[in-house]
């Protein structure tokens, strides 16, 4: 689930909605909302293994700081992608498709230095 997402669950949760309805409305399975909230929760936040923080930024705010989702947004596999930002260096295509998925500019997500 990304931030947004989250938020609106939580907050209809509060108003006294049912997971079901939340999930429903939000395009998830039931236990699906209710463990990720819980884990919200009780979990420490864990900032993603990402070399350029500016992708990491983009990460942690549009995709709830999951590189497995930024890789599904951009028709990545999740291995590539995990490795290619926090250990190796994304090739052009892997850049490429990153900046058309999110329609950022390279120079926000890229143009830093590595971390």
């Amino acid at each position: 689930m990304t931030r947004q997402e989250r938020l609106e669950a939580f907050t209809r949760r509060l108003d006294g909605a049912t997971w079901e309805e939340i999930a429903s409305s939000l395009g998830y399975a039931p236990k699906t909302v209710r463990d990720d909230i819980h884990r919200c929760i009780t979990a420490m936040p864990r900032r993603p293994n990402i070399r350029y923080p500016g992708l990491r930024r983009y990460v942690e705010e549009e995709c709830g700081g999951s590189v497995r989702q930024l890789a599904r947004r951009c028709g990545v596999k999740e291995a590539v992608l995990y490795y290619s930002l926090s250990d190796g260096v994304p090739n052009r295509d892997t850049v490429q498709a990153i900046l058309s998925a999110t329609g950022r500019p390279y120079e926000e997500l890229f143009d830093h230095d590595p971390v």
